[in-house]
Protein backbone atom coordinates (compact mmCIF):
# COMPACT_ATOMS: atom_id res chain seq x y z
CA UNK A 1 0.00 0.00 0.00
CA UNK A 2 1.61 3.10 -0.87
CA UNK A 3 0.84 6.64 1.37
CA UNK A 4 -1.16 8.06 -1.38
CA UNK A 5 -3.55 5.38 -0.95
CA UNK A 6 -3.63 5.60 2.65
CA UNK A 7 -4.28 9.57 2.53
CA UNK A 8 -6.96 9.03 0.09
CA UNK A 9 -8.41 6.15 2.52
CA UNK A 10 -8.02 8.37 5.92
CA UNK A 11 -11.22 10.05 5.09
CA UNK A 12 -13.51 7.08 5.22
CA UNK A 13 -11.43 5.37 7.90
CA UNK A 14 -11.70 8.20 10.52
CA UNK A 15 -15.67 8.39 9.84
CA UNK A 16 -15.74 4.43 10.03
CA UNK A 17 -13.61 4.59 13.10
CA UNK A 18 -15.81 7.68 14.56
CA UNK A 19 -19.14 5.67 13.34
CA UNK A 20 -17.92 2.99 15.67
CA UNK A 21 -17.14 4.68 18.66
CA UNK A 22 -20.27 5.64 18.70
CA UNK A 23 -22.10 2.81 18.42
CA UNK A 24 -19.85 1.36 20.76
CA UNK A 25 -20.89 4.59 23.29
CA UNK A 26 -24.80 4.30 22.52
CA UNK A 27 -24.37 -0.01 23.15
CA UNK A 28 -22.64 1.18 26.58
CA UNK A 29 -25.30 4.07 27.61
CA UNK A 30 -27.84 1.97 27.34
CA UNK A 31 -26.49 -1.14 29.31
CA UNK A 32 -25.75 1.18 31.70
CA UNK A 33 -29.10 2.62 31.44
CA UNK A 34 -30.89 -0.87 31.93
CA UNK A 35 -28.40 -1.94 34.86
CA UNK A 36 -29.51 1.33 36.56
CA UNK A 37 -33.18 0.72 35.75
CA UNK A 38 -32.47 -2.61 38.02
CA UNK A 39 -33.80 -2.43 42.22
CA UNK A 40 -30.94 -1.58 44.37
CA UNK A 41 -31.75 -4.59 46.80
CA UNK A 42 -30.35 -3.19 49.87
CA UNK A 43 -32.01 -2.74 53.55
CA UNK A 44 -35.69 -3.93 53.45
CA UNK A 45 -35.68 -4.96 50.39
CA UNK A 46 -32.66 -7.42 50.37
CA UNK A 47 -34.73 -8.71 53.52
CA UNK A 48 -37.58 -9.22 52.11
CA UNK A 49 -36.11 -11.18 49.47
CA UNK A 50 -33.93 -13.14 51.42
CA UNK A 51 -37.21 -14.12 53.43
CA UNK A 52 -38.97 -14.88 50.20
CA UNK A 53 -35.94 -16.77 48.93
CA UNK A 54 -35.92 -18.72 52.46
CA UNK A 55 -39.19 -19.99 52.38
CA UNK A 56 -38.75 -20.95 48.67
CA UNK A 57 -35.60 -23.14 49.45
CA UNK A 58 -37.42 -24.79 52.60
CA UNK A 59 -40.89 -25.66 51.87
CA UNK A 60 -42.24 -28.67 50.53
CA UNK A 61 -43.06 -27.87 46.63
CA UNK A 62 -45.96 -30.46 46.88
CA UNK A 63 -47.73 -28.78 49.62
CA UNK A 64 -50.54 -26.82 48.66
CA UNK A 65 -49.90 -22.59 49.12
CA UNK A 66 -50.99 -21.30 52.28
CA UNK A 67 -50.66 -17.42 52.14
CA UNK A 68 -50.96 -17.47 56.05
CA UNK A 69 -48.29 -19.66 56.68
CA UNK A 70 -46.08 -17.70 54.17
CA UNK A 71 -46.87 -14.42 55.84
CA UNK A 72 -46.10 -15.64 59.17
CA UNK A 73 -42.63 -17.24 58.17
CA UNK A 74 -41.69 -14.00 56.28
CA UNK A 75 -42.79 -12.17 59.26
CA UNK A 76 -40.36 -13.87 61.58
CA UNK A 77 -37.61 -13.66 59.31
CA UNK A 78 -38.17 -9.81 59.27
CA UNK A 79 -38.37 -9.89 62.76
CA UNK A 80 -35.28 -11.96 63.43
CA UNK A 81 -33.58 -9.62 60.78
CA UNK A 82 -34.75 -6.25 62.91
CA UNK A 83 -37.48 -5.23 60.66
CA UNK A 84 -41.45 -4.83 61.93
CA UNK A 85 -44.15 -3.93 59.66
CA UNK A 86 -46.79 -1.61 61.13
CA UNK A 87 -49.47 0.61 59.51
CA UNK A 88 -48.65 3.74 58.15
CA UNK A 89 -50.94 6.20 60.41
CA UNK A 90 -50.01 9.86 58.03
CA UNK A 91 -52.34 11.45 57.08
CA UNK A 92 -53.69 10.11 53.59
CA UNK A 93 -56.76 12.06 52.46
CA UNK A 94 -56.48 14.10 49.51
CA UNK A 95 -58.06 17.49 49.65
CA UNK A 96 -61.83 17.63 48.96
CA UNK A 97 -63.33 20.18 46.70
CA UNK A 98 -65.12 21.25 49.55
CA UNK A 99 -61.92 22.03 51.83
CA UNK A 100 -60.75 23.63 48.72
CA UNK A 101 -63.86 25.80 48.39
CA UNK A 102 -64.31 26.91 51.89
CA UNK A 103 -60.77 28.25 52.42
CA UNK A 104 -60.73 30.31 49.43
CA UNK A 105 -64.12 31.82 50.60
CA UNK A 106 -62.63 32.56 53.65
CA UNK A 107 -59.45 33.98 51.38
CA UNK A 108 -61.92 35.81 49.45
CA UNK A 109 -63.52 37.24 52.99
CA UNK A 110 -60.17 38.40 54.58
CA UNK A 111 -59.43 39.87 51.14
CA UNK A 112 -63.03 41.97 51.11
CA UNK A 113 -62.39 42.98 55.15
CA UNK A 114 -58.68 44.18 54.31
CA UNK A 115 -60.50 46.51 51.27
CA UNK A 116 -62.77 47.85 53.75
CA UNK A 117 -60.33 48.64 56.57
CA UNK A 118 -58.67 49.82 54.11
CA UNK A 119 -61.17 52.23 52.84
CA UNK A 120 -62.08 53.41 56.49
CA UNK A 121 -58.06 53.86 56.82
CA UNK A 122 -57.82 51.63 59.16
CA UNK A 123 -53.98 50.42 58.11
CA UNK A 124 -52.89 47.81 61.07
CA UNK A 125 -56.71 45.72 59.80
CA UNK A 126 -55.93 46.18 56.59
CA UNK A 127 -52.81 44.78 56.53
CA UNK A 128 -53.97 41.39 58.97
CA UNK A 129 -56.73 41.08 56.43
CA UNK A 130 -54.65 41.28 53.60
CA UNK A 131 -51.70 38.92 55.30
CA UNK A 132 -54.33 36.36 55.92
CA UNK A 133 -56.04 36.47 52.12
CA UNK A 134 -52.39 36.08 50.69
CA UNK A 135 -51.60 32.80 53.40
CA UNK A 136 -55.40 31.16 52.84
CA UNK A 137 -55.38 31.76 49.26
CA UNK A 138 -51.69 30.10 49.04
CA UNK A 139 -52.79 27.05 50.94
CA UNK A 140 -55.86 27.07 48.35
CA UNK A 141 -53.28 26.77 45.70
CA UNK A 142 -51.52 24.26 47.39
CA UNK A 143 -54.75 21.91 47.87
CA UNK A 144 -55.45 22.35 44.26
CA UNK A 145 -52.17 21.34 43.03
CA UNK A 146 -52.19 18.26 45.77
CA UNK A 147 -55.58 17.43 44.13
CA UNK A 148 -54.66 17.67 40.60
CA UNK A 149 -51.56 15.36 41.11
CA UNK A 150 -53.28 12.99 42.88
CA UNK A 151 -50.80 13.38 46.29
CA UNK A 152 -51.74 13.24 49.60
CA UNK A 153 -52.79 16.47 51.72
CA UNK A 154 -49.76 17.67 53.92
Amino acid sequence: MTTHRLATAAPALITAAAALLLAAAAAIRRALRHLRAQPNLTGHRRVVQDALWDWWTTTDPIQPFDPADVAVRIDEYLRGSGFTIAPDLRKHRMPTRRTIAGTALIAALCAASATWAAARGEWWWAAVGALAAAVLTREAARDLTDRRRGRNAR
